[in-house]
């Protein structure tokens, strides 16, 4: 999502962030599928972009039981880019974050930071 600035991208995720450790339990309904209670607890963001953030949600009863989701928003100059992930590994959300935020940056031509650089 196109913020129009860096510092309004950086405010949303800060909003996001403490949403996230505000909330500790919600309720999750699918349609067709029933509804759950989800445990969300903030979690490391893979550190590609700017302002990083994860929050993992995950069915703790009923009829969604076991049913992990991971959120992760990074910036990338004045854009939020943001993913979803149902069920993946670690090693998935690092490699999705780091390929989308890659591609954010490719299209506004710019250098994402990756770890380790």
């Amino acid at each position: 999502d196109a913020m129009g600035s860096a510092d309004a991208v950086k405010a949303l995720l800060a909003a996001y962030k403490a949403a996230v450790g505000a909330c500790g339990r919600v309720t999750l309904t699918i349609p067709g599928q029933g509804s759950s209670t989800v445990k969300v607890v903030a979690v490391p963001a893979p550190q590609f972009g700017q302002h990083t953030l994860a929050a993992r949600m995950t069915a703790t009863g009923g009829s969604l039981a076991g049913l992990e989701i991971t959120q992760v928003a990074a910036g990338v100059k004045d854009v939020v880019v943001s993913m979803t992930f149902v069920a993946a590994s670690p090693d998935d959300v690092d490699g999705g974050t780091a390929a989308a935020a890659g591609k954010a940056g490719d299209v506004l031509k710019t250098v994402v930071s990756v770890p380790g650089t």
